[in-house]
């Protein structure tokens, strides 16, 4: 038996409740980044742009919402759990079934990747400037600025950033608190 190996394509409404139903599985407010890796890069539930066009639909309509200071993280809203309640069957329950384990397995990670975040500049004088953050579910609680001399340095803070935010933080408080 030959695989094949073509996703499945679903019509706008059915991709708009995948998006729906991820949102409401991960149970915190999450990215588009996170809510399109989940959805379209990880998984190919659904084609990146179709996803991509969902969650603007579903946020323009109220059924998800922008939440937090940066306006960048968004959440099923009570409308969009309704809608959700009245159509999941339209998303076949293997597909469900699918989606519910692939975010309870991943979630810690998910939310990982957005409480510790980084970015990286080049500065007029050569240097580089990290700009690496933690951040609560909705706003940001700690913000590092540091200036470093070369892209090779700036790069590796940054990937190291994720593991060793915890305890940079814990070592400031421990520092400022004496």
């Amino acid at each position: 038996m030959k695989k094949d190996n073509k996703k499945p394509t679903f019509d706008s409404t059915v991709g708009k409740l995948i998006v729906l139903f991820a949102a409401e599985q991960i149970e915190f407010p999450a990215t588009e980044e996170t809510l399109l890796e989940i959805c379209a890069s990880a998984n190919e539930w659904l084609e990146y742009f179709v996803c991509k066009a969902a969650v603007k639909e579903l946020t323009d309509t109220g059924l998800l919402c922008n939440v937090g200071n940066n306006k960048k993280l968004y959440a099923i809203t009570a409308d969009g759990a309704v809608c959700l309640g009245h159509f999941f069957h339209c998303i076949p329950l293997s597909l469900r079934e699918e989606i519910g384990a692939y975010i309870k397995e991943n979630r810690q990670k998910y939310k990982r990747k957005q409480e510790y975040t980084g970015d990286y500049y080049k500065n007029l004088d050569g240097t580089y400037t990290l700009i690496l953050k933690i951040n609560d579910s909705v706003n940001t609680i700690f913000e590092l600025r540091l200036v470093v001399q070369n892209r090779h340095d700036a790069k590796w803070i940054y990937k190291n950033w994720v593991d060793k935010a915890p305890s940079v933080y814990s070592s400031v408080y421990e520092i400022l608190h004496e």
